[in-house]
């Protein structure tokens, strides 16, 4: 027994040595998050197919209470990720205990899974050194965010229409109404409303796109809500005229798939759901794929684009131009986006975390090199959960989130930095 631990612990620590010098930039995070999962995926060979479980973890561990909430998410995002089903506390379902302890060589994470009298024991060893590497290598990039706007009636998307000119527009998008907003001294006043139609109720999950559009001479506001495509003129400072909304454009397929800040395809809504597909049009390339949340299209060298979903499957998935997927990636949420910065590759995705809209949220950075999502920046908090995530224009971001706390829904332009 002592003698295969030994041998497991050297393997282990071989894993995590390849994994540092493979993938270049590799932090903390990232460790923690492989030892989980394949924490995760030894767990799922210990059960029968499709067997629910609840997690109970223990922490005996020197490890933060912060990197135990990472290491859980990991792990969560792991099991589902191999068929596994969780639960709520229940008698009807197994438990499944994991203990976080530690000795002298590294962490020794174990899982139990009753079995009949003798329980199953499945475990991962995590050496010091392995955690000491990563944290040297830390992601250089930061993300920051800066409030732009708040309120009490839920936001679906904003623009800011006027950035640097002397008199700044602000266009806000919610259920049923555009309000465009003027900065007045230190503060943005309301200049009009104009209110919407829906052809059909809303549906329980409702997404909206504002999209700027200049051709020639033309400048417009574009207004994408499900069923419904708006045109707003924006000829001048002088009172704009009433909003133009008629049914969604088919050859647009109804919302815009976006590349950093412009528009690369589109993507329709399912009629019966709050996702989209199976089709996604980029250009002159159409694919199909399984339904998703979210998409952004990634620059990726000589090779073409690639198309990034966030799957309804709870993985994201990497698609090439040719519309084959390049590679899946679990433990990121329903909403992605690319962004294009100095740093790094020069392009960035955004991904928040898995949970519902009753727990706080996060949003990282990542990197894809040769399809593998490689985190670039330190995690970016969330007091609730983040609704919306797209371009904001100037190589930034927009993320709307819904305040726990205060129930208001709070809009953040999100930038990336380069450097610590």
């Amino acid at each position: 027994m002592r003698a295969s631990r030994r041998a497991s612990l050297r393997f282990t620590v071989i894993f995590f040595s390849l994994l540092l010098l493979v993938v270049p930039g590799v932090a903390r995070a990232d460790v923690l998050d492989a030892a989980a999962r394949q924490l995760a995926a030894r767990i799922s060979a210990a059960l029968p197919p499709r067997e629910a479980v609840v997690l109970d973890l223990r922490n005996l561990s020197s490890l933060a209470a912060v990197d135990v909430a990472a290491v859980r998410r990991a792990l969560e995002a792991g099991l589902e990720a191999h068929g596994v089903p969780l639960a709520a506390g229940s008698a009807t379902h197994v438990e499944v205990r994991v203990t976080f302890s530690e000795n002298l060589e590294g962490y020794l994470w174990v899982a139990e899974i009753p079995r009949g009298a003798t329980p199953a024991v499945v475990m991962v060893s995590l050496p010091h050194s392995a955690v000491a590497l990563a944290a040297q290598a830390e992601p250089a990039l930061v993300l920051q965010r800066e409030l732009v706007w708040g309120q009490e009636r839920q936001i679906l998307d904003l623009a800011l229409l006027d950035a640097g000119a002397a008199k700044q527009r602000m266009a806000v998008l919610e259920p049923g109404q555009l309000s465009l907003y003027e900065w007045r001294n230190s503060g943005w006043g309301p200049r009009q409303m104009f209110p919407m139609a829906a052809g059909r109720p809303w549906p329980r999950d409702l997404r909206g796109k504002l999209y700027r559009q200049r051709l020639g001479p033309s400048d417009s506001l574009l207004v994408f809500l499900p069923g419904i495509e708006c045109r707003l003129p924006l000829e001048g400072n002088a009172p704009l005229a009433d909003l133009a909304c008629g049914p969604g454009d088919t050859d647009s397929l109804g919302f815009p798939v976006f590349r950093g800040e412009e528009v690369a395809g589109g993507a329709r809504l399912a009629p019966t759901g709050n996702f989209f597909g199976p089709e996604v049009r980029s250009g002159s390339w159409r694919g199909s794929m399984g339904p998703f949340f979210s998409v952004s299209v990634l620059p990726e060298g000589s090779g073409g684009a690639l198309l990034i979903s966030a799957g309804v499957d709870g993985l994201a998935h990497i698609y090439d131009q040719a519309s084959r997927a390049v590679a899946t990636v679990p433990g990121w949420g329903s909403d992605v986006s690319s962004i294009k910065t100095n740093c790094g590759s020069g392009w960035q995705v955004l991904a928040t975390r898995p949970g519902d809209w009753t727990q706080p949220d996060a949003i990282r950075a990542y990197e894809i090199r040769d399809g593998v999502a490689v985190g670039a920046a330190p995690a970016l908090e969330f007091s609730g959960p983040v609704m919306a995530l797209g371009p904001l224009g100037e190589g930034a971001a927009l993320a709307v989130a819904r305040n726990l706390q205060t129930g208001r829904y709070e809009a953040y332009k999100i930038s990336v930095f380069c450097g610590r």
